[in-house]
Formats: structure tokens, C-alpha cells, sequence
């Protein structure tokens, strides 16, 4: 699709970023969400309120580190969904917020 992988596993006490991507001078920051089975619901379904606040504190806690401004940046959830004897679905939400 034609991203640039600039960073991943981006951990904080307060959150994480999965990936840090660019395309088209903007920075994507995803969060991805991968099931196996339909158990716990799909997986863009466990990405709440409170995980997209962490994700955001994480993002300004990136930013801030690494000097960098808050002009073009998107939060993103890819949402991958594995069933036994199934294709792999993929859904991209974007903006996430």
C-alpha cells in the first residue's frame, strides 16, 4: 500500500503504539488487533474508548521524544481476523479517531 515502516512495539507505562508507518508525508500511527476465533468478538470490536486514549498519550509521548511536530499524524486500527479453514480478513480503520 505503499507505507514506510518507521518504527514498532513502541512500549510506555501508559500505552503502546504497534506501528509507526509514513505515507505521503503523514505519519500513521496503528494499533493492531489479530483474533483467531470469534470468542471474544472481532477484533477491531476490543479497540474501546480507553485503548484509543492510551494509544493518543502514547503518540504525544512519541512525538514529544523524538522532537518531532503533531502537523500530518492519524491513528489507525488494522483488524486481522484468522479463522480455522477461512481467507485472512483485514480491516483497516482509518482515521481511528
Amino acid at each position: 500500500k505503499g507505507f514506510e515502516i518507521i518504527d514498532q512495539n513502541i512500549q510506555y507505562r501508559f500505552g503502546e503504539i504497534d506501528l509507526v508507518i509514513k505515507r505521503d508525508h503523514v505519519l500513521h500511527f496503528v494499533e493492531v488487533k489479530y483474533r483467531r476465533s470469534l470468542t471474544y468478538g472481532r477484533p477491531e470490536e476490543s479497540v474501546t474508548f480507553q485503548k484509543l486514549r492510551r494509544i493518543r498519550l502514547a503518540v504525544l509521548r512519541y512525538l514529544q521524544d523524538r522532537g518531532l511536530q503533531a502537523r500530518s499524524i492519524q491513528i489507525d486500527v488494522l483488524a486481522i481476523l484468522a479463522l480455522p479453514g477461512q481467507d485472512v480478513e483485514y480491516t483497516w480503520i482509518s482515521p481511528a479517531v
